[in-house]
């Protein structure tokens, strides 16, 4: 899958030595690629931009950039089809590659998806109103209020977005109770927004790479936590808040809810970094599942395209 879109070959991908290895002028052509194969060599050199990737059939030893690299599983000849190990062709030509559990699939993202607009430390904007659409206001208060202490800041700029991560906050706190203490504790953490019953609040810039899911992911994802709420009227009352929101996100960027939408376990499961799994006994606890939000902001979603309008 790449950038949310399904992909088919004619040849489904093989694991290899640990590695997931696919058709070789697929992905090429998929990714952009420019391609040229010397069959006096069996050799394959791609190209996208100011990468370039050169592979032999059976050979451990690949060039990236002119630079020899020794591969965990080489390209192999399967019912005459060049398969290559696709973590290396993808974060070779600058693409992030990931895995799927659930789905059992191979997850590529390009840079070519926009991130949030940098220029506001808010919601995800278009830089201008697109007159196709009508604007109507946000149903529920969103407020900015970023982060001051250094230490639980990472000041770096995000160049790409993946994957928007639902959490689960461990202190059954308000957003503003959340924001007090990233302020106040040296955490090493942090989130773009923190959302209860009353409020959305984001405490970093939409663009910045928070500390919240543990490396890779945190340079490739927007990431909201939902504060822990002790009722079921006010979890009822956080989750119509935090699905708007996430629906408002998703329209901005243009983005498939089905496809962009994971928990913090769904990241942890595909791309390591943390062994956390929520919010799931949080949303079991009131009954619900991540299945069930991907779901009900997909809907808010239809209904607001249906209807030719957007949150302002």
């Amino acid at each position: 899958m790449i950038d949310g879109k399904i992909q088919n070959y004619g040849v489904a991908p093989v694991m290899y030595k640990s590695r997931t290895l696919v058709p070789m002028r697929g992905i090429f052509e998929s990714l952009g690629a420019k391609v040229s194969w010397d069959g006096a060599t069996d050799t394959v050199t791609a190209t996208r931009g100011s990468s370039t990737v050169k592979l032999t059939l059976n050979s451990p030893i690949a060039y990236r950039d002119g630079r020899a690299v020794t591969l965990d599983s080489e390209p192999l000849l399967i019912e005459d089809r060049t398969m290559v190990p696709i973590r290396f062709i993808g974060e070779s030509l600058g693409v992030t590659v990931g895995w799927d559990e659930a789905l059992q699939r191979v997850l590529i993202t390009t840079k070519t998806n926009p991130s949030p607009n940098p220029a506001t430390p808010g919601t995800p904007q278009p830089t201008q109103p697109d007159p196709q659409y009508q604007y109507i206001a946000f149903p529920h208060p969103i407020n900015t209020s970023l982060i001051t202490k250094k230490e639980n800041r990472s000041y770096a700029k995000r160049l790409e977005t993946g994957y928007f991560v639902v959490h689960e906050t461990v202190s059954k706190s308000t957003a503003r109770g959340q924001l007090n203490y990233f302020n106040t504790q040296d955490a090493d953490a942090n989130a773009h927004v923190f959302i209860d019953w009353t409020e959305v609040l984001l405490t970093l810039p939409t663009d910045e790479i928070s500390w919240t899911v543990g490396k890779p992911a945190n340079n490739f994802t927007f990431n909201m936590e939902l504060c822990h709420v002790k009722t079921a009227a006010d979890f009822a009352k956080e989750w119509e808040i935090a699905t708007t929101y996430t629906a408002k996100w998703c329209l901005d960027l243009g983005r498939d809810p089905l496809q962009v939408i994971r928990s913090h376990h769904e990241i942890a499961t595909t791309f390591g970094g943390t062994d956390h799994t929520d919010p799931d006994d949080y949303f079991k606890e009131f009954g619900k599942t991540m299945d069930n939000f991907r779901q009900d902001v997909a809907k808010k979603v239809e209904t607001m395209k249906a209807q030719g309008k957007r949150w302002s």
